[in-house]
């Protein structure tokens, strides 16, 4: 008897520890939210990059009443915004946009480009939830991972184009997140 007792007792703290485990993980604080590094303003073309193929277009539909609408015969790249010295290393940073299509033969997504003096230069694209034909507004995040001890010079942010057609774009920030 006294064997068989022996052998009860540790499924009985196996199952307290598995108990314990899920009860602190139910528990635990959810991650912090993504922090706002900048806002971009869609609703005038100044501080818009490259304004040859972009518009604004006056609609209630767009944050701010206002966006920017891209007409273009074929593929295109818009190089919305530069910025240098984000400071950023050690955090997720994301690139979000509504996006949006009528007659676009191809896809359309953001990108964004991070570039290291010396070490190179990389991209993301919102490819997952890139546009083609007629759509409804669709939320896109381009991610870049940054390890400690990597901080771009410059982030480049686009939209491009990958055939004929119209595409808006509205409602641009840049987020920090932290690692998962």
């Amino acid at each position: 008897m006294r064997h068989l007792a022996a052998k009860r007792a540790p499924r009985h703290w196996l199952v307290l520890a598995c108990f314990v485990l899920i009860l602190a993980a139910g528990c635990s604080k959810p991650p912090p939210e993504p922090v706002r590094l900048q806002s971009f303003s869609l609703d005038s073309p100044d501080s818009i990059v490259d304004t040859n193929l972009v518009r604004v277009e006056k609609d209630p539909a767009c944050e701010g009443g206002a966006c920017l609408r891209v007409e273009t015969s074929g593929p295109s790249k818009v190089r919305l915004f530069a910025l240098d010295n984000l400071n950023v290393e050690d955090a997720l940073l994301l690139f979000q946009a509504r996006v949006r299509s009528q007659g676009l033969t191809g896809t359309a997504y953001i990108e964004m480009w991070c570039i290291f003096k010396g070490r190179g230069q990389y991209f993301s694209r919102a490819l997952d939830t890139a546009v083609t034909g007629d759509t409804d507004w669709t939320l896109q995040t381009a991610p870049f991972r940054l390890e400690e001890g990597q901080n771009p010079d410059q982030v480049l942010l686009n939209l491009v184009i990958e055939g004929p057609g119209t595409v808006w774009i509205d409602d641009a920030a840049l987020y920090r997140a932290p690692l998962p």
